[in-house]
């Protein structure tokens, strides 16, 4: 019989896309007075796997990743994901988003990425906030989904998550040397 536990803190990761890369220092200054340092910075990339942000956001659109040092209690996906919202509320131009932030938690065995969209392959958390897992890791590699999106799939992010997770594991096993 299992018996219930609270799971591991994960790592906060929050996607940052944008065509005005001025905002980025803002923002990660908002997000780490809220949510402690940041660990590790993924370089910009072209996005350039969907036109969806187009007509809101514009064109020439950039995403990177940005990894917080603090683990964060995994429960507490909707309140990052509602300050996110928030945030990106701060920075509206003529009604329309300057910047898209879309946090995650990682933990060893995944990514757990937040949205407000609901979905057939998505969880209710609260506070309006649904979650999916982006991908898994399996020999420590990440395996992905048929709803994976095709951005989280190139070599540069999972690298950058791949060094995000040996981050976590070494947190781990330092705590469990205590």
């Amino acid at each position: 019989m299992s018996k219930p536990f609270l799971p591991e803190k994960g790592l906060l990761i929050t996607a940052v896309m944008t065509n005005t890369k001025n905002l980025f220092a803002q923002v990660l200054n908002e997000f780490e007075k809220k949510f402690g340092g940041c660990f590790l910075l993924s370089p910009w990339f072209e996005f350039s796997h969907s036109r969806y942000y187009e007509n809101e956001m514009g064109k020439n659109l950039k995403k990177r990743f940005i990894c917080f040092k603090n683990p964060i209690n995994q429960d507490s996906l909707s309140y990052v994901k509602n300050f996110a919202y928030e945030t990106e509320n701060r920075y509206l131009a003529d009604n329309k988003r300057k910047i898209n932030l879309d946090p995650g938690i990682l933990t060893i065995e995944k990514y757990v990425l937040s949205t407000f969209k609901n979905f057939s392959h998505r969880i209710y958390l609260g506070n309006k906030v649904f979650a999916e897992v982006e991908f898994g890791f399996k020999n420590s590699r990440p395996y992905f989904f048929e709803w994976t999106y095709p951005d989280y799939m190139q070599k540069e992010v999972c690298d950058f998550f791949l060094v995000s997770r040996r981050y976590l594991l070494l947190l781990n096993s330092a705590k469990n040397l205590n």
